[in-house]
């Protein structure tokens, strides 16, 4: 069964949000995502050339030594690109996508990955919340959230 766009690109984002973890396959990510921008969505070809290449050239010239984990240039990057789409239907589904992927996350080991990833997972979940028109997708998923958090670990919490 092949993952659906949102499902390819919510994960693609996860590996992209931290490129020097995983042993520098956020660099790979990003170039998939370039390849495969017609797959994911039509409206994001032309703004995908420009924004990947940017972050591309932000990436590979920053030193590993800095401590530069990504997320905010991917969320930006997400948030972009669900203006570009400008679909509520296609939002509520990467909002979706994004909340499974967290499911995935659900057994925290205190490597620093993790945390970066489940961080990540959860502002690119707000962003794409954020993006959605369906206000009752927006309720349900908040409460679910809210319901389903686990307000002993950090990154939940906050």
């Amino acid at each position: 069964q092949l993952p659906t766009p949102q499902g390819l690109l919510a994960r693609l984002l996860v590996v992209a949000s931290s490129p020097y973890e995983r042993e520098g396959h956020g660099c790979a990510a990003l170039r998939l995502l370039k390849a495969l921008h017609q797959t994911i969505h039509a409206a994001v070809g032309e703004i995908w050339v420009v924004e990947i290449l940017s972050l591309l050239q932000y990436i590979e010239g920053v030193s590993k030594c800095v401590k530069w984990s990504g997320d905010a240039e991917v969320k930006l990057f997400l948030r972009t690109s669900l203006e570009k789409i400008d679909d509520s239907a296609w939002s509520s589904q990467i909002s979706l996508e994004l909340s499974w992927q967290m499911a995935g996350y659900a057994s925290p080991s205190k490597e620093k990955g993790w945390s970066l990833s489940f961080s990540f997972l959860y502002k690119a979940l707000g962003t794409s919340l954020a993006a959605c028109q369906d206000l009752v997708h927006v309720k349900s998923q908040i409460h679910t959230l809210l319901m389903t958090a686990d307000y002993m670990e950090a990154p939940e919490r906050q």
